[in-house]
């Protein structure tokens, strides 16, 4: 997910050769350490964006 949004669809677990991780993971790649490079891909995506000013981050500074 990004921003409250799917970035792929669901899959079941674990990875089989039709799932379309299997190009990215290996079949015995356990479910925390594919969150866990989602979250490395969506924190790089979101830095990013704020190095093109698209985002920021922290308290917004017009409201209380």
């Amino acid at each position: 997910m990004r921003f409250g949004e799917l970035v792929t669809a669901p899959v079941p677990w674990p990875i089989t050769n039709e799932h379309l991780l299997k190009d990215t993971f290996h079949s015995s790649t356990t479910l925390y350490n594919v969150a866990l490079q989602w979250l490395k891909d969506d924190r790089d995506f979101r830095r990013g964006l704020e190095n093109q000013g698209r985002k920021v981050r922290g308290a917004r500074r017009n409201e209380v």
